[in-house]
């Protein structure tokens, strides 16, 4: 699932988030409170690094990309980089906490009347960013290209420059650029898809005016218009002073080379102008920082390559001091470790998978793992690793082993001439290969099928190579790790001492070429941990000398492979290696493997001689083989076994008839007897019940999420209009209650009832002033500060006493009502069987409430509209008959009354003016408030809609994934309780399925989101891939939901019910017995011991069935307890003798000897042993 994005998370051990500061369309910035209780921020970068073909994969991969460009920047005006991890995919990043941005100060003088940032003051902040600029730009040749005033922040009124996403690397004097700019703010030649030296300086010079003038040299209307008037518009410059207008139109020239030379000389000519002066010392002329301070980089070759890079960087931290003295695993005086054994299966248990035929078997083993248990995660005592010399490897099949949980090591050859005149740690490699074999090398630099080359690769990259193993083997040998994979996996242990697995193809370069040094490297370092003897087990294929396809290199690399396994093996042998120019010496005396498990495939070639991986043959087998050795009975059974001489074994056969767990593993000798080499088949008759549990659960899946995504139509709206009416009652939000609200804030405003205050007012003023149009303007004026006007209230940097004050009161109210919506309508998100529907019906409930409130209150505005303007009427009708009277009230002896009369028919039409006016501007306040939240609660529809689309996405995936699943063969091998295929019975489970099907599995989704500390709202509208984790959860969920639900079967009483005749049954039982032959044809049981292992359901239908195997089978079966849906017939030739291989006989011989002769060629892996040098120069007849 993602990283947990909320207040109180950890999504890196220590660091805990506070709140939310911002975000974009890169993704989000949190404060948090890092170790020792310090604040940071921490940026999370939309995409997954895993996914990197995916668009916001891109993103995450621009952003790191970026850092790896701007890490080695170091300015007091930059904002420093803590660190950065990727966790689950998503790039981390801890940066330095600011104050504030620029666009915040320029907001708060702003709010101070002031038109921007004073002038010395904003050039004081961008000098700072100017220097930044500057040295990024003339000493890293690097172009930020998002200048914004959100970007610049402020640390003790100081300038930090911070957000590197889009930073360009300048090779010579431009660079592409591929999108992510700000168009506001961008540079015209960034549209054109370039960068130059002078893009930042431009956008800087808009800044310079925004934040000084509040007025943006180029305004427009949609983005469109925005890109055109940067590409070929003049910049209106009216608003800045005059002196600075020549200076900002040089900085937005079009054409780079015409604007200042560098943005501090864009800066220093604003100061020249206004007449200020300051010292500036320009970055061409400061001493480099860290001069003299070689940074190491990575080859080109291997520098696409993390995995590599990673385990460089790791091992380099973790070097131990140089000793010259030799050591060995013999020599050392180390405690032995005493071994816990159990009645389980269970072993901390690394697999090594050497080349290509490696990686085809840690992919399919994998596969296997994942299918079976969900992640390789929940398996921390297991750990896959991949070794290879090509980079290809890496990609397509190396991809997909990658996102299953595996780790990969690149062992990247370099040229020649790096090997023929060795520097660093490398030691002179003529001591051990002829140096003229270096010229073979293919220009690919990839091994070619020789086997000195893939040794060789092993030798360059030892040390990464021992740190990885050292790591995988310090993780699965905790104990907490065995410990969370029996709970997991709710299985017992069967020992605490590791077992490591190397995998190679003998016929091949890599994996051939280095199998052996692998061998000793890893028993040094169990040794060294005191598990004396070490346990390592070898899997090798072999070419297969009778195939048609099988060419001579490939056989003359099996051939010699095996006689330095057999040279080795035999024991007393000294195994001698240095692997550093100064480093110690590795050396052994006893054999390199515990046991030796070979297999004999059609396919011949590793993948490094150009032949495809998917035409590698047998890797099902083997990964199957991998897996039943170390998580099933059947390992610790075949273990026991292996360790019994013939009577014993024998006498254990006889003692069992019935499949019971009767061997106790602890017991058993594991000393091996004879030769280490041994061949195993295996056949199988199961139900597939995983398979048709995956598939169901994959069809149930898709149309869950297409339930999700339905159009509302009949969804139930009673409910949502009483929750509705529930929540405006609770924000009070009620026009009645507004309006009552605002009349109280025009109280305590007045200090008294509004209409109070209006007739103090006009009584006061009646008082001080007889003339009525003095007043009459005195009244207005009044009325004036309280309200203002809707022309004025725009924009307008003047403070009026009541609608400032309802502005700054509905203001709050306004964020809380709308948090409260739209937590209030997405939360039907998260409820099972109803998601979207509900919550378009709850925002379409909400707007049609709203609308009704507009309607009446723009009715109650138009009616005091009419007030006004009545009032107004009269106001001036009165004031008509005030002047046309006034000369003749000079005249007359009553004049004094009719003044009082038509002064009080002033003060009546006043008085209702401002009743009139109180009520418009009170509903044009809640109109405002009520269209702001409208237009907000109709974007969650272009929200929702958006989520429809991404969850038909995800359906969509979900029905691919469908069709993607294997086909099962239509063979003998499974067994269906209804149907004849997978798909019959896959319909036959949908069919049985209950009514209430879907409120169970949405309910149980619901729930194992919210223990996930996740949601599918944050799901939907995250990055684009974090779809692929949510489909993949839910898909498990509901296998999980589905194997509580739907009992196992009986694979013994379905092949007993469907053969139905006791032949039947037995004739099936011999094939599989048949099919279970070792794939060595030319090899007979006389070569070794064998054993044959059953395993058999432990049920009444398992022992009838293993009393008609009994009966079927040689007389040395053993039976033991398997897995209740799968019959097991396992066969195992232990004791083989190198001499009985064919791929030591004369054809494969003849391939040897036709390599020998070849000039400066060997097919050894080394030449310093006097055994392996027979064919170096062979003598002429």
């Amino acid at each position: 699932m993602p990283v947990r994005i909320e207040a109180g998370a950890e999504p890196i051990p220590g660091y805990r988030l506070l709140n939310r500061i911002g975000g974009g369309g890169f993704g989000e910035v949190w404060r948090a409170e890092a170790p020792g209780g310090l604040l940071k921020a921490i940026k999370f970068v939309y995409g997954d690094l895993q996914i990197p073909e995916e668009a916001d994969g891109n993103r995450a991969q621009q952003e790191l990309k970026a850092l790896s460009r701007v890490r080695k920047v170091r300015h007091p005006f930059i904002l420093s980089l803590e660190r950065f991890d990727i966790v689950d995919g998503q790039l981390i990043i801890v940066m330095e906490l600011a104050d504030r941005s620029l666009w915040d100060r320029f907001r708060e003088c702003r709010s101070k009347g002031l038109p921007g940032i004073p002038r010395a003051e904003l050039l004081g902040y961008l000098e700072e960013a100017a220097e930044a600029l500057d040295l990024m730009n003339i000493q890293y040749d690097l172009q930020h290209l998002d200048i914004k005033p959100q970007n610049l922040f402020l640390v003790h009124n100081h300038v930090k420059i911070a957000d590197f996403g889009l930073v360009k690397d300048l090779q010579g004097l431009a660079a592409s650029v591929t999108g992510g700019v700000t168009p506001v703010y961008a540079a015209p030649e960034t549209f054109d898809g370039w960068v130059s030296r002078y893009s930042d300086q431009y956008s800087l010079a808009i800044v310079y005016q925004e934040l000084l003038t509040g007025v943006r040299p180029f305004r427009a209307n949609t983005t469109q218009q925005l890109i055109h008037l940067h590409l070929t518009g003049k910049p209106d410059l009216s608003a800045l002073p005059a002196r600075d207008r020549p200076i900002i139109a040089r900085a937005l020239a079009k054409t780079p080379h015409e604007r200042h030379p560098s943005c501090l000389e864009l800066v220093q000519a604003l100061r020249q102008a206004g007449g200020e002066s300051r010292r500036v010392v320009l970055p061409s002329f400061v001493e480099h920082y860290g001069e003299g301070q070689e940074v190491e980089h990575e080859s080109s070759a291997e520098g696409n390559q993390p995995v590599v890079a990673m385990a460089q960087a790791h091992e380099a931290s973790a070097r131990a001091p140089d000793r010259t003295h030799a050591v060995g695993v013999t020599t050392q005086a180390v405690e032995r470790q005493s071994e816990r054994l159990g009645t389980g299966v269970l072993v901390p248990t690394l697999v090594v998978g050497l080349g290509g035929w490696g990686l085809a078997v840690l992919r399919q083993l994998a596969r296997c793992l994942v299918e079976r248990f969900g992640s390789l995660r929940d398996l921390p005592h297991l750990r896959l690793l991949h070794l290879d010399t090509d980079p290809e490897s890496q990609r397509g099949w190396g991809e997909e082993f990658l996102s299953h949980g595996g780790e990969s090591l690149l062992l990247r050859l370099q040229r020649p001439a790096r090997y023929l005149r060795p520097k660093d740690q490398l030691p002179d490699v003529a001591e051990w290969l002829d140096p003229q074999m270096l010229y073979r090398m293919p220009r690919s630099q990839l091994t070619g099928g020789m086997r000195a080359l893939g040794r060789l690769a092993f030798v360059e990259h030892y040390r990464s190579v021992r740190y990885r193993l050292q790591q995988a083997l310090e993780t699965i040998t905790q104990s907490e790790a065995l410990s969370h994979s029996m709970a997991r996996l709710k299985l017992e242990m069967r020992s605490d001492w590791p077992l490591v697995f190397v995998v190679a193809h003998l016929g091949g370069g890599t994996g051939s070429g280095m199998f052996l040094d692998l061998a000793y490297v890893t028993r040094q370092l169990l040794a060294e941990r005191g598990y004396l003897p070490p346990r390592i087990i070898a899997l090798l294929a072999l070419t297969d000398p009778e195939s048609p396809r099988a060419s001579p290199l490939p056989l003359a690399n099996t051939y010699a492979a095996l006689r330095e396994l057999e040279y080795f093996q035999a024991g007393g042998r000294r195994f001698i290696a240095r692997y550093e120019a100064k480093g110690p010496i590795v050396q052994d005396v006893s054999p390199p493997f515990t046991r030796c498990v070979l297999v004999c495939l059609g396919e011949d070639r590793d993948g490094n001689n150009g032949e495809r991986l998917e035409r590698f043959s047998g890797s099902e087998r083997v990964a199957d083989w991998l897996y039943r050795e170390v998580l099933t009975p059947l390992g610790r059974q075949a273990d026991l076994l292996r360790a019994l001489d013939d009577s014993l074994r024998d006498r254990v056969s006889d003692a069992v008839a019935s499949p019971a767990p009767l061997l106790d593993v602890g017991q058993a000798e594991r000393t091996a007897r004879g030769s280490v080499l041994s061949l195993y088949g295996l056949a199988s008759l199961e139900h597939p019940r995983r398979q048709i549990l995956q598939a169901v659960a994959t069809h149930l899946a898709e149309q869950l999420v297409r339930q999700w995504c339905e159009i509302p139509g009949q969804v139930a709206t009673a409910d949502l209009e009483c929750q509705l009416a529930t929540v405006m009652e609770n924000l009070a939000l009620f026009p009645e209650a507004l309006q009552a609200s605002l009349e109280q804030q025009a109280a305590e405003a007045l200090g008294q009832e509004f209409a109070q205050a209006v007739t103090q007012t006009l009584s006061e003023q009646r008082q001080q002033h007889q003339d009525a149009n003095v007043f009459v303007g005195e009244v207005l004026s009044r009325w004036h500060s309280w309200f203002g006007n809707p022309d004025e209230l725009a924009g307008s940097w003047r403070t009026f006493l009541l609608t400032d004050r309802w502005q700054k009161f509905l203001e709050p109210v306004l964020r809380q009502a709308e948090e409260n919506l739209l937590k209030w309508v997405w939360q039907f998100l998260e409820v099972p069987q109803a998601r979207l529907a509900a919550a378009e019906s709850a925002v379409r409930l909400t707007v049609a409430q709203l609308d009704a409130w507009l309607q009446a209150l723009e009715s109650q505005q138009a009616e005091a509209i009419a007030a006004q303007r009545a009032a107004e009427n009269e106001l001036e009708t009165a004031l008509r008959e005030w002047e046309r009277g006034s000369r003749a009230w000079m005249l007359e002896r009553r004049s004094e009354h009719r003044k009082h009369t038509l002064l009080d028919r002033i003060g009546g039409a006043l008085e209702q003016l401002a009743l009139a006016q109180f009520r418009r501007f009170a509903c044009e306040q809640l109109v405002r408030a009520y269209l702001s939240l409208r237009g907000r609660l109709s974007d969650q529809n272009k929200e929702l809609n958006f989520c429809r689309r991404r969850l038909q996405q995800l359906a969509d995936q979900i029905a691919q994934e469908y069709q993607r699943l294997p086909q099962l063969p239509a063979q003998q091998g499974y067994l269906y309780v209804q149907g004849e295929n997978l798909q019959q019975a896959v319909e036959h489970v949908l069919a049985g399925l209950p009514p209430d099907l879907w409120q169970q599995l949405d309910e149980h989704f619901q729930q194992q989101l919210h223990r996930e500390g996740t949601s599918l709202q944050r799901l939907c509208t995250a990055s684009g891939d974090a779809l692929r984790p949510l489909q993949r959860a839910l898909i498990n969920e509901i296998e999980r939901w589905l194997e509580q639900h739907w009992p196992p079967c009986d694979v013994a009483e379905l092949l007993l019910r469907q053969r139905g005749a006791e032949a039947a049954v037995r004739a099936t039982v011999q094939r599989l017995f048949q099919l279970a032959t070792p794939l060595v044809t030319t090899l007979t049981p006389s070569a070794g011991r064998s054993f044959t292992l059953a395993a058999l359901p432990n049920s009444e239908a398992g022992h009838l069935l293993a009393e008609l195997i009994h009966a079927s089978l040689p007389e040395n079966t053993v039976f033991l307890v398997g897995d209740p849906q799968e019959l097991v017939i396992y066969r195992e030739w232990v004791g083989v003798s190198f001499e009985d291989l064919p791929q030591l006989g004369p054809d494969a011989r003849r391939a040897y000897e036709q390599v020998c002769f070849l000039e400066h060629f060997t097919p050894h892996s080394r030449l310093d042993i006097p055994a392996f040098q027979v064919c170096h120069k062979p003598v002429a007849p």
